[in-house]
């Protein structure tokens, strides 16, 4: 029997047409952080405010913050959000991806006798969930407490730290 060889197609991708395969990225259990400094935070009058993006085991995140709580008139409310992957193709970004992650979101102390207020999760990030947290995550009885020292000079400190998990392991 003989093989008729069968010249290259060259194939031109659309990229109006959704992409149909899921982007999983690889596991990176090592966690890695990102803070950030939210000044003047007492006079915030946005319901919500994102910080900027962190490019963290190739994905994009950011802090989503409600200063004045998140369907909760007592709390303070803090996610975290991703933005998806990092694209290195503008022309054909990557529309589809999920992958499981565990994070620690921070309320940082900026007082030698205060402690970090730490809240730690774990989430299936996607293209269609992209972000999950606390909505009561430090009671603003606490937060505003001069005792606790979370707010100092107005600046409020926050941070996160992400581990990307292996996706065949993840029980959810």
């Amino acid at each position: 029997m003989e093989i008729e060889e069968i010249a290259e197609a060259s194939v031109e991708l659309d990229p109006n047409v959704e992409i149909v395969d899921v982007y999983h990225p690889e596991a990176n259990p090592e966690l890695r952080e990102f803070y950030v400094t939210i000044p003047d935070f007492e006079n915030l009058t946005e319901e919500k405010r994102r910080s900027e993006v962190h490019e963290i085991a190739g994905y994009k995140w950011r802090l989503l913050l409600f200063p004045k709580g998140n369907d909760t008139k007592n709390s303070l409310s803090l996610y975290l959000e991703c933005e998806g992957p990092v694209s290195t193709d503008e022309q054909y970004p990557i529309r589809k991806w999920r992958f499981p992650a565990s994070f620690k979101l921070i309320v940082c102390s900026q007082g030698p006798e205060s402690v970090d207020v730490v809240q730690e999760t774990r989430h299936i990030f996607s293209h269609n969930d992209t972000d999950w947290g606390f909505r009561d995550i430090v009671s603003f009885d606490i937060l505003y407490s001069e005792n606790e020292s979370y707010i100092v000079d107005g600046v409020l400190k926050l941070g996160s730290s992400i581990s990307i998990e292996n996706s065949e392991e993840y029980d959810s």
